[in-house]
């Protein structure tokens, strides 16, 4: 291969890597700007703007809210609390259990 050869194909695989990273981070960018915050409802993680750094759609039969993982109650928005759940990956439900933010349950009857 020529000298000429080897530097369009270096050309090639520069624009490739250049224009593969500028995607990655529009998608960043519009999960970001277009999903929903915590507490907003979701149809998966990837409607959650913080899907990328720690949020997940938590979805506890009766309604799929955005939530984030935590380690204590601390950790997330005030009334909420840090427990217990099994992560759903392409609509499978895994085994592991981690901990996520819930908020406060509503009661029937107002309580």
């Amino acid at each position: 291969m020529s000298e000429i050869g080897r530097q369009t194909r270096l050309r090639v695989l520069v624009l490739a890597l250049i224009a593969t990273v500028v995607m990655v981070a529009a998608g960043v960018i519009v999960i970001r700007v277009t999903g929903n915050d915590i507490g907003e409802p979701c149809n998966d993680s990837y409607s959650c703007a913080d899907f990328l750094t720690g949020g997940e759609c938590l979805d506890i039969g009766v309604e799929a809210y955005c939530s984030m993982y935590c380690d204590t109650d601390a950790d997330c928005p005030a009334k909420w609390t840090c427990e217990g759940a099994n992560p759903t990956v392409m609509g499978i439900e895994t085994e592991l259990v981690d901990e996520i933010c819930v908020r406060p349950r509503v009661r029937r009857g107002g309580k």
